[in-house]
């Protein structure tokens, strides 16, 4: 499944059901940060953000987090960018890029 960004929104970066690959168990507990990067690799500055920004738990769910970037960031529509997430807990780190691409919404999903 396509990752996306929309032009001229704020974007909720949602991290769903994470689990500790060792135990099996959801990550619910740690440290979750992430930046914001273009297809090259290069961080990008966006304003009103300092990098890294945390991710925060959502209450009582099974391993889902997640950060904001504010509409204010001028996205590119058809430009790739990668959210790299890294993830501390239980004396583990992860660390992974996603990539998404910049649409205009169509709808209200």
């Amino acid at each position: 499944m396509p990752h996306y960004l929309y032009v001229g929104s704020d974007n909720v970066i949602l991290l769903e059901s994470l689990k500790d690959p060792i135990t099996n168990t959801y990550i619910n507990s740690g440290t979750i940060t992430f930046t914001m990067e273009d297809e090259d690799g290069n961080e990008l500055e966006i304003p009103g953000v300092t990098w890294p920004a945390s991710m925060t738990y959502i209450t009582g769910s099974d391993g889902q987090w997640y950060g904001e970037i504010p509409a204010s960031w001028p996205l590119q529509e058809g430009k790739q960018y990668k959210v790299a997430v890294t993830i501390v807990s239980e004396g583990r780190t992860a660390y992974r890029k996603i990539p998404c691409l910049a649409k205009v919404g169509t709808s209200f999903e």
